[in-house]
């Protein structure tokens, strides 16, 4: 072959070899990959979009080569686009290409979170409406609240000095009493200057019980007795009050409304009791289905 023919073929080697060592090529390891490169210093600067564009070119050009690329992709997707149901494909494509990496079991525990996710997403598109996915979150939340409350309350009984209140008193105390449950802060308090709630200080019992004084008694008419306490009867709540469902209204809801936001299971047990001539579908509410509350 004559020189004339090969320097066309010497100039295209040329050229491709150029372009492998620029980037354009799937020549070298994933470290060495110009839109890599790239990537990581997009995300390094928080500017994720462009990062995962930049690692979806490596995906696309080197294909089951570019594990690294998979998984920084599924993480932008799930962290920052919340992405879910991509974020699982890219992710678990990842521990397919590297079933022994060192970061094996946090993308693991990755991928579980976006199943979890994908499966709420779905569920949600599936059975609920908007409303009523933003109240089964407001619930979930409010019961998140709740329980860090109870284990705040829990703690400061437990530290309580001898004869001061403990947690199962201020639980007695908030069911008998007529008036806005006692919280742990202020129940202390109340208790020496009201006389609503009076301990025995010096009472060998750890179970010394609490008696609550009525309504409008003189200071001092409650005392600590060794004996069970005797709860005092709410006062009466107004006669044939009802209410009528509008949308978004729950059992949940409506104790805390009609209950002083008390949403104990005994109070909406109290409404389920109340209505059981309406409520054909356990504790499901129709739009305009009048309540009795009693």
């Amino acid at each position: 072959m004559s020189l004339r023919r090969l320097l066309p073929l010497l100039t295209v080697l040329l050229l491709a070899v150029a372009c492998s060592r620029s980037g354009g090529g799937a020549t070298g390891t994933e470290q060495e990959d110009g839109d890599f490169l790239q990537a990581q210093d997009l995300k390094k600067r928080d500017q994720s979009t462009e990062a995962l564009a930049a690692y979806l070119k490596v995906i696309a050009r080197r294909g089951e080569l570019a594990p690294e690329s998979y998984l920084d992709a599924g993480l932008i997707y799930f962290q920052k686009l919340k992405d879910p149901f991509k974020a699982w494909y890219y992710l678990q494509h990842y521990l397919e290409l590297q079933p022994n990496s060192p970061r094996r079991d946090e993308v693991r525990q990755q991928v579980v979170a976006a199943e979890r996710e994908a499966l709420f997403q779905r569920l949600a598109q599936s059975q609920f409406g908007g409303g009523e996915l933003v109240q089964l979150q407001e619930q979930v939340d409010q019961l998140t609240r709740e329980n860090a409350r109870l284990e705040g309350e829990l703690k400061l009984a437990r530290s309580a000095p001898s004869g001061t209140l403990t947690l199962s008193e201020i639980s007695l105390a908030t069911l008998t009493a007529t008036a806005a449950p006692i919280s742990v802060g202020s129940a202390a308090a109340s208790a020496s200057s009201s006389g609503q709630i009076n301990l025995n200080p010096t009472s060998p019992s750890p179970q010394a019980a609490i008696v609550m004084a009525p309504p409008g008694a003189p200071k001092g008419a409650a005392s600590a007795q060794k004996s069970p306490a005797t709860p005092q009867k709410s006062s009466p709540v107004a006669a044939g009050r009802t209410h009528t469902v509008r949308s978004g209204d729950t059992l949940f809801k409506l104790a805390a409304q009609y209950y002083n936001g008390d949403q104990s299971a005994a109070r909406m047990n109290v409404l389920r009791q109340a209505n059981r001539d309406v409520l054909k579908n356990g504790d499901a509410l129709a739009v305009g289905m009048t309540l009795k509350i009693p």
